[in-house]
């Protein structure tokens, strides 16, 4: 969250810093719309990776729509994979 708030805070100051001149107002939005495009792109790429890795775990040793991390169902899902030490 931290991350979105500078980066919100700096286009903020880039448009300030422009905004009495319009044409370098627009050049700076179509830089800032360029650059939050490339970052959807990687952070799309990043949540597909991590979605991808999740499915190669075993999802059905716990319910996880039931359960939503209940100590309960931890501790079944440790009891099903005593290797992992929880």
């Amino acid at each position: 969250m931290a991350e979105g708030i500078a980066i919100g805070r700096a286009i903020a100051n880039e448009l300030d810093a422009a905004k009495f001149d319009p044409l370098l107002s627009k050049a700076i939005a179509k830089g800032i719309v360029t650059s939050l495009e490339q970052m959807m792109s990687r952070w799309s790429n990043l949540v597909s990776s991590i979605i991808s890795e999740w499915i190669l775990v075993d999802l059905n040793s716990v319910d996880f729509l039931g359960c939503m991390g209940s100590d309960r169902c931890v501790a079944e899902w440790a009891d099903r994979h005593p290797s992992t030490g929880l």
